[in-house]
């Protein structure tokens, strides 16, 4: 079956996977990276929650949740390592503002036990962080992020609803 089949209940993933891809071509490597997570998380809950047009209602599912599940349900063979690095890889932009204050407090805490130790009542400047990682996604790291997702949306898609064409649903089979 092609992925084509079923592209009615998993055109929300393949959108934003869409988005991902023009995103890397426009240069803009965090906003590929979050939209390649969201697409992922997307077509796991669909996957999770979806039967043809059988829909179980789950909105609070989490990534790192349908991750464990889908791994379970062996829809990850073989890649179950890059879904986890566009989990990470989303995860990193979308929590940047956290990891940078994680990296100021390390900084913001040796300074102060410091100045405790030398006796000094200094402690009104606090050092910014210097040895910190790069915030950016570079544009090597996005391409990989992007071609995994593409990896995994595939073959999620395929294990999911193998031998099935979502065409043999109807809305009907639910009354």
């Amino acid at each position: 079956m092609r992925t084509f089949d079923y592209y009615s209940l998993i055109w929300p993933s393949a959108y934003l996977y869409h988005e991902a891809v023009a995103c890397l071509d426009a240069e803009a490597y965090l906003a590929s990276c979050i939209l390649c997570r969201a697409a992922m998380e997307a077509l796991l809950h669909i996957a999770n929650t979806r039967d043809g047009f059988r829909v179980k209602v789950d909105p609070h599912t989490r990534l790192a949740k349908l991750l464990s599940w889908a791994e379970k349900k062996g829809l990850l063979d073989g890649l179950v390592t890059e879904a986890w690095n566009v989990h990470d890889q989303g995860d990193y932009v979308a929590h940047l503002p956290q990891k940078l204050d994680a990296d100021y407090k390390k900084v913001y805490d040796k300074f102060q036990k410091e100045m405790k130790d030398s006796g000094s009542d200094s402690g009104l400047i606090i050092p910014l962080p210097t040895n910190r990682e790069s915030p950016w996604i570079s544009e090597e790291t996005a391409k990989k992020v992007v071609n995994e997702t593409c990896s995994i949306l595939i073959q999620v898609s395929r294990k999911r609803w193998k031998g099935r064409s979502l065409t043999t649903f109807s809305p009907m089979d639910e009354i």
